[in-house]
């Protein structure tokens, strides 16, 4: 192309779309093979028609997701970059006969394009095209404008390039055809960029240190550049929206500079950084050698000479021709030194008569020329007259004459970068973030692939937690804010199938009285109550004493005595009343737990309601654990806003879901005649020895005794029924309101790590994952991985995450207490809440670092397929630091005791 306000001069402008050298040998058959000798005369030589441009602007170009465009979307870019050519060129809108977009990111930009160009003014009878030629798109537009001109179909055309890469980021290809995929060179095509620039650099021996000198050398150029207002000429200022951080709300500002220019930057301390890519080889490529991602638009105005000359408009450049060529996609950055000979070729010139050269690209490896490929003819041409810009910079033509040619095609070649003018940038960042961006100081953060995708699992998996939370906030306001009257509660007894409930008694839990008082007082007519104390002399016989004589009516009995049938003590215990037991269906109840009246009806009904076609039969009825603590320690109140909030939320989600077992002891029925079916995946249980209590053979395997060997018989009793006999759970509408007493923070710091060791053997993905659906953890890896991939502040999602997840905490505590918490209380809440979230993650690491656990004052090792044996007991520094508090906790329990032996009756009839 060439300037006719300079006739005589020899100024040859040729953009290309891929950039890189070859060697020495390669270059010299191209230019000899290819390259006709000079034929300049003929292209400054005007014609009427000629295509020339007569406009020529760019919006400032910024970084994307922090610079000047981050709240802008690309539709108010390219209205912006509309009403800007309007202003500038000042011709009629109704002259421009068609417009051509460039754009690759957005997913509709026809929408977009044509809905700009009506909002900026251009009438409706102009029509709009976009195309997509990746990062050569913008130079296509010109091109189909050039060609469409030259052609006669039109006299004056707008031809602009535009990408927010704030708005679309760059997600590479979809999944191609497996077929497809078969061929490698196919494979290539999908391959990130940063792979290719690995490529060109190790297969034309490109070193580090010349990377780094070029990219330095574009940062200095481009500083003094813009501080010697060079860029200002050619800039429209932009007024857009953008998001004030502290309203929150959108303003309209302008943005007049490039943003994106690292000041001070020196090959010294480019040489300082990482390489992006180390998965690919030499792991040259870095965030000061590679271009960082940029939104903004560009624009040019074409039109014969003759209809310039019409309308009195200056006259930029000639637009002479474009040539495009194809290559390897595994180096596709060398695609100048094909695309180069052809154009040269077409425009009848050689490289001698040739004053400029603006090859750009995305990485230094495809631009750094060797030291053969600097000896050549065009050698003279980077010296002096211009500086180079590999993608996050721009070529600035010093001279003049040559920066009027320059300035008439940069302005259209906009890409995703800081402010580069080429044609060929904006598929830079194929895989996601694999470019890096520039922090403050000149310092690069790197967004490699791997971390790339890392942050991408953190967000599914905060979006999936968000999910499950609210599902079980949900479930809980649907469940326990509600309780129907069952009709069973009302029915006669030859009507009402009956129940055996079970009752496990050591020692004298809290509330005992109330607790067990709970079990006697059911609106249900058919049921009987059996209480089973390991020893004869059990402090709880007292309590059971009161009771039985309160309510006479009631069919109780107390079994005393146990039968070993493994090491839990719990089933030693029921052992002799599930075997006495008159009724089938049986339900069985921890002895520091109380329900509603209603509880027993509602779970029968459940239970024995016949399942909808298609459906599972329900083998297992449950309640959710609530927790309320009658002490003011600390460790109950922790206890409690962990039981009432994070535990209480997962456990209603899971049930919710319903894809597998998910059960806490505190509260089930199930049928025995069920129970007794299952055997098909517990290994035979050898004889124990024992003394003072019935043994049990190694046949009898059947049943509940199958289960004595495992700490959490409940979690295993419901996987059975679910997976041996495909008996489906039901969450019941009733909460087994757990009572806690004055359990200090020893405790229960003892208490989470034993049961954290009881579960990592029995359900291993959930135990493994416990820490990471925990709010103090779960939020700082979302703000890092929301910064990571969208340039989101960390503390923004920070301030949203908090106040968002204790409201729904505190949602589902209320909803399951049925009330909502007074403002005194809900600081006390908050506080054990925030106790409780600082402490998971130790509490977490501790528990996954052992096996045994002491529970009743026995110790026990658990195995790894979730059995247990007896340990040996042993003194550990665990041990004497808590021994004490332990021995504390006890004297309480039997303080309380003596204080329930005495007034047992009457706190019953306070109750």
């Amino acid at each position: 192309m060439d300037d006719p306000a300079e006739t005589g001069s020899r100024i040859t402008h040729i953009v290309t779309t891929r950039c890189d050298h070859i060697p020495m040998d390669a270059a010299r058959s191209l230019d000899s093979k290819l390259i006709p000798r000079s034929g300049l005369a003929p292209l400054q030589n005007p014609s009427l028609d000629d295509v020339v441009i007569t406009l020529a602007v760019r919006s400032p170009l910024c970084k994307a997701r922090k610079g000047g465009f981050k709240d802008t979307g690309s539709d108010e870019l390219l209205a912006a970059m509309f009403n800007a050519v309007l202003a500038r060129s000042g011709i009629d809108p109704a002259l421009i006969e068609d417009i051509c977009v460039g754009n690759v990111l957005t997913p509709a930009p026809t929408y977009e394009a044509r809905a700009a160009a009506l909002a900026a003014g251009i009438p409706e009878a102009t029509p709009i095209q976009v195309i997509n030629r990746f990062c050569s798109s913008g130079l296509m537009a010109v091109t189909t404008i050039s060609n469409q001109t030259r052609a006669g179909q039109i006299e004056i055309r707008l031809a602009v390039g535009s990408e927010s890469m704030s708005a679309h980021l760059d997600m590479g290809s979809p999944p191609l055809n497996e077929d497809i995929m078969k061929h490698d060179v196919a494979k290539d095509t999908i391959q990130p960029m940063g792979w290719t620039s690995e490529n060109v650099a190790e297969d034309f021996n490109i070193s580090r240190e010349d990377m780094d000198a070029l990219a330095a050398l574009s940062f200095q150029r481009a500083e003094a550049a813009q501080k010697s207002g060079v860029f200002v000429d050619e800039i429209v200022p932009f007024t857009v929206s953008r998001r004030n951080i502290e309203t929150g709300r959108k303003e309209k500002v302008v943005v007049d500079r490039d943003d994106g220019i690292r000041a001070g930057t020196t090959k010294e301390i480019l040489a300082k950084l990482r390489g992006a890519f180390p998965q690919w080889g030499g792991s040259k490529t870095t965030g000061g050698n590679a271009s960082q991602i940029t939104d903004g638009a560009a624009a040019v105005l074409l039109m014969t000479r003759q209809k310039a000359d019409e309308l009195g408009l200056k006259i930029l450049a000639k637009h002479v021709t474009t040539s495009v060529a194809g290559l390897s996609p595994r180096v596709m950055g060398i695609g100048p030194t094909f695309a180069i000979p052809i154009a040269l070729k077409k425009a009848g010139i050689s490289i001698a008569d040739v004053d400029i050269f603006e090859i750009n690209e995305a990485f230094a490896s495809m631009c750094t020329p060797d030291r053969d490929w600097s000896k050549c003819t065009c050698a003279s041409k980077w010296q002096g007259t211009c500086y180079v810009d590999v993608y996050w910079n721009c070529l600035y033509i010093r001279k003049l004459s040559s920066r009027i040619v320059y300035k008439s095609f940069h302005g259209l070649r906009t890409d995703t970068s800081h402010a580069t003018r080429a044609a060929e940038h904006l598929r830079v960042v194929h895989n996601t973030r694999s470019i890096m961006d520039a922090n403050e100081g000149g310092e690069h953060s790197i967004r490699s692939l791997p971390l790339t995708i890392l942050a991408a699992i953190v967000i599914f998996w905060y979006c999936f937690l968000w999910l499950l939370s609210i599902l079980g906030c949900l479930t809980g306001r649907k469940n326990y804010r509600l309780r129907p009257r069952s009709p069973l509660a009302s029915s006669s007894v030859a009507n009402a199938p009956g129940v055996s409930v079970l009752r496990p008694l050591k020692g004298l839990d809290t509330n005992l009285f109330e607790n067990l008082e709970s079990t006697f007082t059911q609106e249900y007519p058919n049921f009987e109550i059996l209480l089973s104390v390991a020893d004869a002399d059990d402090q709880s016989l007292t309590v059971v004493r009161s009771l039985l004589e309160k309510y006479p009516h009631v069919e109780a009995k107390v079994i005393i005595g146990e039968e070993e049938v493994g090491v839990n003590p719990k089933v030693n215990n029921l052992i002799r009343s599930y075997r006495q037991a008159k009724h089938d269906i049986l339900w069985v109840i921890d002895s520091n737990v109380q329900v509603y009246p209603g509880t027993l009806a509602r779970s029968v009904d459940a239970l024995v309601t016949p399942s909808k076609p298609n459906k599972r039969r329900i083998g297992l009825v449950h309640h959710v654990p609530l927790a309320f603590a009658s002490e003011e320690a600390l460790g109950s109140r922790i206890e409690e806003a962990f039981l009432n909030t994070n535990h209480a939320k997962m456990y209603l989600a899971i049930n919710r879901v319903a894809v597998d077992s998910c059960v806490v002891g505190k509260s089930n029925m199930y049928r025995r005649s069920d129970l007794e079916r299952v055997t098909g995946n517990l290994k035979p249980l050898p004889a124990v020895e024992n003394t003072g209590s019935t043994s049990v053979s190694a046949s009898e395997t059947k049943g509940l005794p199958a289960f004595g060997r495992f700490l959490a018989e409940d979690n295993m009793i419901g996987s059975a029924l679910w997976h041996e006999l495909g008996l489906r759970h039901d969450l019941g509408c009733d909460v087994a309101r757990n009572s806690i007493g004055n359990m200090t923070l020893a405790m229960y710091v003892r208490r989470r790590v034993r049961w954290i060791r009881v579960r990592k053997h029995m359900t291993v993905v959930a135990t493994l994952v416990e820490p990471f659906t925990e709010c103090i953890l779960l939020s700082a890896l979302a703000a890092w991985a929301a910064h990571h991939l969208w340039d989101v502040p960390r503390w923004f999602l920070l301030l949203l995450h908090y106040p968002a997840w204790v409201a729904l905490d505190l949602d589902v505590y209320e909803s399951l207490t049925g009330h909502y918490l007074p403002v005194q209380r809900r600081w006390s809440f908050l506080v054990a809440w925030a106790a409780r979230e600082l402490m998971a993650l130790p509490i977490w690491v501790l528990g996954m670092a052992g096996n045994e656990v002491e529970w009743r004052g026995k110790r026990y090792r658990i195995l790894r397929n979730g059995e247990t044996a007896r340990a040996e007991p042993r003194k550990s520094w665990w041990s004497l630091i808590f021994d004490g508090r332990k021995r504390n906790y006890y004297e309480q329990l039997d303080q309380e005791a003596v204080l329930i032996n005495e007034q047992g009756p009457n706190l019953a009839s306070e109750n």
